[in-house]
């Protein structure tokens, strides 16, 4: 069966697709060179080299130990440098080569932080309604040419796609959580760069209500780094601050050391930044007819930090919530092509 539609995820922490019954993922960094110190090495999607529009690009792992200046976040948003497009353009080249698939016209699902999306909606699309040609330079499709064509591409708010994944079935497309479709529901996506909230009545998106803010998980974990720093003269990376938050603790040489007091403050602090901003977009009589919150993205370990933001005790984190958006977003366009 030849499908027709990719969704993706375009994050600045990492980049998430959804091409069939398939996922496939990469660390959002984009570099640039070609001169490589592993020539033999045989890199996945996470490690790709490719030549994109007259450019030689390095993508995931291999930016990030090949080029020192690579970049895993964009100036602004997806529209203000090619960032995103490159990312969409290699993730795309590849996935298509792993199916053996060229000359492909099709559908792209991309979604766009809420603070931006009105205004940029519609140059995001033209952005990407165009041909591409990509030559896969670095991996086990090295030397190989995909090119392909988006003939529709559909842009929707973050969070829209994480509710979605909630309420619905991903197979049977049949409502599963009754109670989200008809309530009053916020779903607040806390990604690595930026935090979305989403608000819901009945499954109808209020934009009046909804709204992003630079304060991502870059924020706690800068603060939670400089901690680091300073106490133990230790400097993970960023794989290991993830994991830092949710153990709480830290291993250097044989010793583990606890840090849950600190761990804690730096969350609930960091918790505190998105409860103001929150508070000061959604009046406190809304606020108080939400029955639901649902947290989506990397930054599910501030679910028990979030609560005076809201009067409902049905705070929660998403089943797979890094990927919520993007299976979510796969569910709408299914329910588009029913």
């Amino acid at each position: 069966m030849r499908i027709n539609r990719i969704v993706s995820d375009l994050g600045r922490s990492e980049c998430r697709f959804v091409f069939g019954n398939n996922t496939y993922s990469f660390p959002a960094a984009v570099g640039s060179g070609k001169e490589f110190r592993m020539p033999d090495l045989e890199g996945g999607i996470d490690s790709l080299a490719i030549k994109y529009d007259q450019r030689e690009y390095l993508i995931g792992e291999l930016a990030l130990n090949e080029d020192r200046f690579n970049r895993q976040v964009r100036v602004r948003d997806k529209t203000s440098d090619p960032h995103a497009r490159v990312q969409l353009a290699a993730g795309t080249a590849y996935i298509l080569a792993e199916h053996n698939m060229n000359d492909w016209e099709g559908r792209v699902i991309v979604n766009y932080n809420i603070r931006d999306f009105s205004k940029n909606k519609a140059k995001f699309q033209q952005d990407l309604l165009r041909a591409y040609e990509v030559r896969i330079t670095r991996g086990k499709h090295t030397g190989k040419t995909i090119r392909f064509k988006f003939t529709d591409v559909r842009v929707l708010p973050e969070g829209v796609g994480a509710m979605y994944s909630a309420v619905y079935d991903p197979n049977t497309l049949e409502i599963v959580r009754p109670d989200l479709a008809k309530d009053n529901v916020a779903v607040i996506d806390i990604g690595s760069q930026t935090c979305n909230i989403a608000y819901f009545k009945g499954l109808r998106f209020i934009e009046e209500f909804s709204g992003a803010w630079d304060l991502g998980m870059h924020v706690a974990e800068i603060e939670m780094l400089n901690f680091l720093n300073d106490a133990y003269d230790y400097e993970p990376n960023i794989a290991e601050l993830k994991d830092i938050f949710e153990k709480k603790s830290i291993r250097i040489g044989d010793m583990t050391h606890l840090i849950a007091p600190e761990a804690s403050e730096i969350l609930r602090k960091h918790a505190g930044k998105i409860i103001d901003q929150i508070s000061a977009l959604i009046p406190e009589a809304d606020r108080k007819q939400v029955n639901h919150v649902l947290v989506s993205g990397g930054g599910s370990v501030l679910v028990p930090y979030l609560k005076p933001a809201f009067y409902t005790n049905d705070i929660q984190a998403l089943h797979q919530s890094r990927w919520a958006n993007c299976f979510g977003q796969e569910i709408m366009a299914k329910m588009k092509d029913a």
